[in-house]
């Protein structure tokens, strides 16, 4: 896995699906986080990941407790698959992920240009969540050194997560629209 200089961006060379996790992990907040995809929509992904458990390779033996969504347009917890078709996968670029932790187990909200797409409650997670890009390798693509990019708010984030939860009735007064504390106002 070559990861950019600033640590958010990553390729996947190696052979097998691996990932890498972000180094601040979440426990007992609400926070906001998007990946966008620099590619085609291939075998790769992103979402939320465990301390434990494998990710080189990222498959079946050894499964951390997880969300992806895979950018071919599905959301998998555990690996196995939870909703098969998030829109137009060739259009959609970038992810965001609403995490609500301040509960006994965390709430996902992963949210496309067409809104709240999934929400997961994962269920057998009591451990602080990881951001996590997975994928296999492929070859280079024209204009990008990185097949994926993590924003945990350095930049301006493409969805406004508080407006697509609030309209689904969530409670948003808690949401921190940012990933960890070196993003936090």
């Amino acid at each position: 896995i070559i990861v950019s200089p600033d640590g958010l961006s990553a390729r996947f060379t190696g052979p097998g699906k691996m990932g890498i996790r972000a180094n601040q992990g979440l426990l007992t907040e609400f926070q906001y986080f998007e990946v966008t995809r620099l590619r085609p929509p291939v075998n790769q992904g992103s979402g939320m990941v465990v301390q434990w458990g494998n990710l080189n390779p990222f498959d079946w033996d050894d499964v951390p407790q997880s969300l992806v969504i895979n950018m071919q347009g599905a959301t998998w917890q555990n690996l196995v698959p939870h909703v098969f078709s998030l829109g137009d996968a060739s259009t959609t670029f970038t992810y965001g992920y609403a995490v609500d932790y301040r509960g006994p187990n965390p709430i996902v909200y992963a949210i496309t240009e067409d809104g709240l797409v999934d929400t997961l409650d994962l269920y057998d997670v009591t451990t602080p969540l990881y951001p996590v890009l997975y994928g296999n390798p492929y070859p280079a693509f024209p204009g990008t050194d990185y097949d994926s990019t993590l924003n945990v708010g350095g930049t301006p984030f493409a969805y406004d997560p508080a407006a697509v939860l609030a309209a689904e009735g969530i409670d948003v007064s808690e949401l921190q629209v940012y990933w960890g504390t070196a993003s936090a106002p």
